[in-house]
């Protein structure tokens, strides 16, 4: 299994579906154990009600499939 320790310590990590229930819950456990220098890309066809807002973390509302997105 791939430890965080694994990836550059200036990884983007993409997270689809980070919108829902089980995907904000992955992502607050990931961002735990993630180095502090870390872009996070959160994606879910609609961001939730509170997404997160921290520097290094940037929401992406929309359909993956959307060519414009």
């Amino acid at each position: 299994m791939m430890q965080a320790t694994d990836l550059p310590a200036d990884a983007r990590i993409l997270v689809t579906g980070a919108g829902g229930y089980l995907g904000q819950a992955l992502v607050h456990a990931l961002r735990q154990s993630a180095p502090a220098k870390w872009q996070w890309v959160l994606t879910d066809v609609q961001a939730p009600a509170k997404p997160a807002k921290h520097a290094n973390v940037l929401w992406v509302a929309g359909d993956l499939s959307d060519a414009d997105l």
